[in-house]
């Protein structure tokens, strides 16, 4: 969503197998000349996870029945096309993770595809 000029803020929730993960970006956007509807954005954001490892799950760094929450700072670089006429984009972005808490890292190769709603 814009809230002024080139700035956007995107909240998103991502569900996965013994996985939540919550975040919200803020990015700048600015629209690609000689093109209609495509941009390019970059941002930053915090992401808040939520891991659940029921019996019989089994993970390299957490025991059964384990249940934790990681922060993590994600940046991002990507590329948008709006759909004209429909209140609808396409976003592809490189979305590297650094980890904050549980023995911190950086995992630079994670990309997202995806499709959103546009409000404004």
């Amino acid at each position: 969503m814009f809230f002024f000029g080139n700035d956007a803020v995107n909240v998103q929730v991502l569900f996965g197998d013994h996985i939540t993960v919550v975040g919200v970006d803020y990015s700048y956007n600015e629209r690609i000349s000689g093109t209609r509807g495509l941009s390019w954005h970059v941002g930053v954001g915090p992401q808040v996870s939520f891991f659940d490892y029921d019996k019989g799950y089994k993970h390299n760094h957490w025991k059964n029945d384990d249940t934790h929450v990681d922060f993590a700072i994600r940046p991002a670089l990507g590329l948008e096309f709006r759909i004209p006429a429909a209140p609808l984009a396409m976003h592809f972005d490189w979305k590297p993770w650094w980890n904050l808490s549980h023995g911190a890292h950086f995992e630079p190769s994670n990309f997202t595809l995806g499709l959103k709603f546009v409000l404004k």
